[in-house]
């Protein structure tokens, strides 16, 4: 796997044991298949299709062994330290030295810090709830790994943290869907995530501020609970690199000019649609690894042709919710119904009033001609009275009511192709796919308009 950024500093957290099922496309999401699957394969994610390597590139990508140190590095990445001036109050280097007053009774590092910088702690001290985000989360060991990292940023330098030991040490045929950092690992992610998020403001690598986030939305960044499941590991995706993550974004275009386009143009990087294959459902027994937490970096560049999403909407929403993070847009992945049905994932971002309902939207067969905008559902959309009318507070019938509707309004090619040659598809009618598909969550009227919509799209 992948190891880039290196760092350290972060309190003792508590082991919180987290159970997630596999992910399974249901009837309201039209599954997963491509055009030429059978039903089955539909419901399954089948596909037999490739996918041209495209994006970043790999340079000396290596798997490490179980013997492999901790500390190891390959290559790194250049997070653009010149290519943004430092702000007029900014001093070169950093004095390192972490003098009594940088610790404050309970432990955390507070803003007038003495290992930081007259820069770094004017730039704190403007910013109070920042630095509670994230100073006030460190304790002395962190806050020196931080002050160090800031100044090798300053002075141009390059951010590396080593892959986990545990995510190293496990290949397949083993079985890991958690990688359990140590201590001093998970010290030096969450230091180094803080380090980057940061200099990444100061330096205007992105063109909206930390600033301006709530404290609600800074935790959504900075809290252990958010950059680990239960504070203390990773589940299914290790997303232990936020360089990884930032260089991909960079590299592929898709930092754009406010947060919800960013989002945007993420979804529609890593999605299947009706013209290209990408991200698809991983399947035990179909050649896809399922069992085995991956980097990042290996979810995007190493496991290709096509990109596979291992535990479906477990790993989709992962894999966003890191790639968006890496640029300060603060979101969590969720489960449990908050937004569709128990033992599925969904990942939101309230500071956009958008939510990924369901991960596997990502390459549904019923979603792929779908602009990648309306993908994403609207978080008002739960409470729409038009919404409401047909489902009331059911999620699971909210989130197909929002699949019908964009399907019908963007018919795919799995629909057209049956809806227009029923027979080759074994298929009674038109309007009998569209009604066991949507019928449950749509009107009598917007079911019709439906299936006229569909087959408005057959040759003549």
């Amino acid at each position: 796997m992948r190891r880039r950024f290196k760092l350290g500093g972060l309190a003792p957290l508590l082991v919180v044991a987290l159970v997630f099922a596999g992910c399974h496309s249901t009837g309201g999401n039209g599954g997963n298949g491509s055009d030429g699957s059978t039903a089955a394969d539909v419901d399954s994610g089948a596909f037999d299709a490739g996918l041209t390597d495209a994006g970043l590139t790999d340079a000396g990508h290596t798997d490490a062994g179980p013997d492999a140190s901790v500390d190891a590095v390959s290559d790194t990445v250049d997070t653009g330290a010149g290519d943004v001036g430092a702000p007029d109050t900014w001093t070169d280097g950093a004095t390192l030295e972490l003098g009594p007053d940088a610790v404050q009774d309970d432990g955390s590092a507070d803003a007038s810090s003495s290992c930081l910088s007259p820069g770094w702690q004017s730039y704190f001290a403007s910013r109070p709830a920042l630095a509670a985000a994230t100073l006030g989360r460190l304790g002395a060991a962190g806050l020196a790994q931080l002050c160090a990292d800031l100044a090798l940023l300053d002075g141009g330098g390059k951010l590396v943290v080593a892959e986990p030991q545990a995510s190293k040490a496990c290949v397949e045929p083993s079985y890991c869907p958690s990688i359990v950092p140590t201590q001093s690992e998970r010290d030096r992610i969450q230091a180094a995530k803080y380090a980057h998020a940061v200099w990444l403001d100061a330096k205007g690598g992105v063109p909206w501020k930390l600033k301006d986030l709530s404290v609600s939305q800074l935790d959504e960044l900075f809290d252990p609970t958010a950059l680990f499941a239960g504070g203390v590991l990773f589940k299914y995706v290790v997303d232990h690199s936020p360089s990884d993550a930032y260089q991909y974004l960079v590299d592929q275009g898709l930092i754009k000019q406010d947060m919800l386009s960013t989002l945007v143009a993420v979804v529609d990087d890593l999605r299947t649609t009706d013209l290209e294959i990408d991200f698809v459902h991983g399947l035990k027994g179909n050649g896809h690894p399922v069992d085995t937490a991956v980097t990042v970096y290996d979810a995007l560049k190493t496991f290709v042709k096509p990109r596979i999403s291992r535990k479906g909407c477990h790993s989709m929403t992962r894999i966003v919710v890191a790639l968006l993070r890496s640029v300060n847009v603060p979101g969590r992945e969720v489960n449990g119904g908050q937004w569709y049905l128990n033992l599925h994932s969904s990942a939101q971002w309230p500071v956009v009033g958008r939510v990924l309902a369901h991960g596997d939207d990502v390459y549904s067969a019923a979603l792929r001609a779908a602009p990648s905008a309306e993908l994403l559902t609207p978080t008002a959309f739960y409470s729409d009275p038009a919404n409401t009318a047909v489902c009331g507070a059911d999620k699971g019938c909210l989130v197909g009511r929002h699949t019908a509707l964009v399907a019908s309004k963007h018919p795919a090619k799995y629909y057209v192709t049956r809806c227009c040659d029923p027979a080759k598809w074994n298929v009674v009618s038109c309007e009998k796919l569209m009604s066991q598909s949507f019928g449950a969550y749509l009107t009598a009227a917007e079911l019709s308009a439906a299936v006229t919509s569909t087959k408005a799209l057959c040759a003549p």
